[in-house]
């Protein structure tokens, strides 16, 4: 089942502390999420060929990865220690949405920096 950005956003913030699993995030604090996540997301897309996006739902297998992800890069802004570090989610949201197919595998494009063979 796909999950919402407000899905995404409080995990986030409970993963960082922010609030917790028995209350929602205020407002500001919600509104803070949603337009951090929005400029991930921009930026994933812009890299990515992705085929859904976290306005109309983000799958069940990117939930965790995209909730890390924006957890890390919220951390800061709140003080608090990051669960990961931003290059580690961001690898594992990539790995979600282009996931590596063997050595054998061709592909069209050098994903995660390493030298693949072309078909």
């Amino acid at each position: 089942m796909d999950r919402t950005q407000e899905e995404v956003a409080q995990r986030a913030l409970r993963l960082i502390g922010v609030c917790a699993a028995d209350e929602p995030p205020s407002g500001d604090q919600m509104t803070v999420a949603l337009d951090v996540l929005s400029g991930l997301w921009a930026e994933v897309r812009a890299e990515t060929d992705a085929t859904w996006d976290v306005v109309t739902g983000t799958p069940a297998e990117a939930y965790v990865p995209l909730a890390n992800l924006l957890a890390a890069e919220l951390a800061g802004e709140y003080g608090v220690a990051a669960p990961m570090s931003v290059a580690r989610a961001r690898l594992r949201v990539l790995a979600v949405i282009r996931p590596w197919i063997g050595d054998d595998a061709c592909r069209t494009r050098n994903d995660y920096g390493l030298q693949v063979p072309r078909c």
